[in-house]
Protein backbone atom coordinates (compact mmCIF):
# COMPACT_ATOMS: atom_id res chain seq x y z
CA UNK A 1 0.00 0.00 0.00
CA UNK A 2 1.45 3.48 -0.91
CA UNK A 3 2.27 5.98 1.26
CA UNK A 4 -0.95 8.61 1.42
CA UNK A 5 2.20 11.68 0.64
CA UNK A 6 3.42 9.62 -2.35
CA UNK A 7 3.42 10.86 -5.99
CA UNK A 8 4.19 9.30 -8.54
CA UNK A 9 7.64 10.07 -10.58
CA UNK A 10 7.45 10.53 -13.78
CA UNK A 11 10.54 10.43 -16.21
CA UNK A 12 11.14 12.31 -19.44
CA UNK A 13 11.82 10.64 -22.41
CA UNK A 14 15.24 11.78 -24.84
CA UNK A 15 13.15 11.72 -28.06
CA UNK A 16 10.07 13.92 -26.94
CA UNK A 17 12.31 15.39 -23.78
CA UNK A 18 8.11 14.08 -22.17
CA UNK A 19 6.66 17.94 -22.61
CA UNK A 20 3.56 18.21 -23.67
CA UNK A 21 2.11 22.08 -24.15
CA UNK A 22 -0.32 22.78 -21.71
CA UNK A 23 -3.07 25.65 -22.50
CA UNK A 24 -4.39 27.78 -19.59
CA UNK A 25 -6.93 26.55 -17.98
CA UNK A 26 -6.21 22.86 -18.82
CA UNK A 27 -5.46 19.67 -16.39
CA UNK A 28 -1.61 18.96 -16.54
CA UNK A 29 -0.61 15.99 -18.69
CA UNK A 30 2.61 14.29 -18.15
CA UNK A 31 4.23 11.30 -20.35
CA UNK A 32 4.23 8.47 -18.40
CA UNK A 33 5.83 5.66 -21.48
CA UNK A 34 5.99 6.46 -25.26
CA UNK A 35 2.41 7.54 -26.59
CA UNK A 36 0.76 6.71 -23.15
CA UNK A 37 -0.73 10.96 -21.37
CA UNK A 38 -1.68 10.74 -17.90
CA UNK A 39 -3.78 13.83 -16.88
CA UNK A 40 -3.52 15.18 -13.27
CA UNK A 41 -6.40 17.97 -12.17
CA UNK A 42 -5.05 20.42 -10.07
CA UNK A 43 -7.05 21.65 -7.47
CA UNK A 44 -8.64 24.80 -8.76
CA UNK A 45 -9.61 22.31 -11.80
CA UNK A 46 -11.70 20.16 -8.95
CA UNK A 47 -12.97 23.16 -7.44
CA UNK A 48 -14.60 24.47 -11.11
CA UNK A 49 -16.00 20.82 -11.40
CA UNK A 50 -17.50 20.48 -8.27
CA UNK A 51 -19.10 24.10 -8.26
CA UNK A 52 -17.97 24.63 -4.81
CA UNK A 53 -20.15 27.27 -2.87
CA UNK A 54 -18.51 30.22 -1.00
CA UNK A 55 -19.52 28.20 2.53
CA UNK A 56 -17.72 24.99 0.93
CA UNK A 57 -14.74 26.76 -0.22
CA UNK A 58 -14.32 28.78 2.75
CA UNK A 59 -14.69 25.55 5.08
CA UNK A 60 -12.04 23.65 2.70
CA UNK A 61 -9.59 27.10 2.76
CA UNK A 62 -6.97 25.69 4.76
CA UNK A 63 -6.77 22.17 2.71
CA UNK A 64 -7.23 23.60 -0.45
CA UNK A 65 -4.23 26.54 0.49
CA UNK A 66 -2.00 23.16 1.38
CA UNK A 67 -2.91 21.46 -2.14
CA UNK A 68 -1.62 24.53 -4.16
CA UNK A 69 1.07 24.59 -2.24
CA UNK A 70 1.81 20.80 -2.67
CA UNK A 71 1.07 21.83 -6.22
CA UNK A 72 4.05 24.15 -6.79
CA UNK A 73 6.29 21.79 -5.08
CA UNK A 74 5.66 19.43 -7.24
CA UNK A 75 5.72 21.60 -10.54
CA UNK A 76 9.30 22.53 -9.40
CA UNK A 77 10.26 19.37 -8.18
CA UNK A 78 8.88 18.02 -12.12
CA UNK A 79 11.19 20.84 -13.37
CA UNK A 80 14.13 19.84 -11.63
CA UNK A 81 13.96 16.14 -12.64
CA UNK A 82 13.29 17.25 -16.30
CA UNK A 83 16.45 19.45 -15.97
CA UNK A 84 18.89 16.91 -14.36
CA UNK A 85 17.28 13.97 -17.05
CA UNK A 86 18.28 16.56 -19.78
CA UNK A 87 21.82 17.39 -18.20
CA UNK A 88 22.22 13.48 -17.97
CA UNK A 89 21.02 12.73 -21.22
CA UNK A 90 23.48 14.99 -22.35
CA UNK A 91 26.59 13.50 -20.64
CA UNK A 92 25.96 10.51 -21.23
CA UNK A 93 25.51 11.35 -25.22
CA UNK A 94 29.04 13.03 -25.04
CA UNK A 95 30.29 9.94 -23.13
CA UNK A 96 29.28 7.66 -25.65
CA UNK A 97 30.83 9.83 -28.68
CA UNK A 98 33.45 9.44 -26.48
CA UNK A 99 33.69 5.92 -26.24
CA UNK A 100 33.28 5.45 -30.16
CA UNK A 101 36.17 7.78 -30.91
CA UNK A 102 38.25 6.31 -28.70
CA UNK A 103 37.58 2.71 -30.31
CA UNK A 104 38.56 3.73 -33.35
CA UNK A 105 41.52 5.48 -32.92
CA UNK A 106 41.76 1.97 -30.87
CA UNK A 107 41.43 0.37 -34.69
CA UNK A 108 43.46 2.34 -36.31
CA UNK A 109 46.45 2.31 -33.55
CA UNK A 110 46.10 -1.50 -33.83
CA UNK A 111 46.54 -1.00 -37.81
CA UNK A 112 49.50 0.80 -37.54
CA UNK A 113 50.87 -1.55 -35.01
CA UNK A 114 50.38 -4.95 -37.04
CA UNK A 115 51.79 -2.51 -39.86
CA UNK A 116 55.24 -1.68 -38.02
CA UNK A 117 55.21 -5.67 -36.97
CA UNK A 118 55.01 -7.02 -40.60
CA UNK A 119 58.10 -4.25 -41.83
CA UNK A 120 60.15 -5.08 -38.66
CA UNK A 121 59.22 -9.05 -38.74
CA UNK A 122 62.41 -11.36 -40.39
CA UNK A 123 60.88 -12.66 -43.84
CA UNK A 124 59.85 -15.59 -43.67
CA UNK A 125 57.49 -14.80 -40.71
CA UNK A 126 55.94 -12.17 -43.11
CA UNK A 127 54.49 -15.01 -44.98
CA UNK A 128 52.63 -15.93 -41.80
CA UNK A 129 48.68 -15.05 -42.51
CA UNK A 130 46.37 -13.99 -39.15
Amino acid sequence: MAHKNHLPFVLSFPRTGGRIQQKQGEPIRVLLKEGIVKTFKTIDDLIREKDLSAEELERHQELIEECRTREAQLKEYSRATRESMRRMTEELDRMSRTAEELWQEAQRLSQRVNGIYLHVAPVPMRKVYH
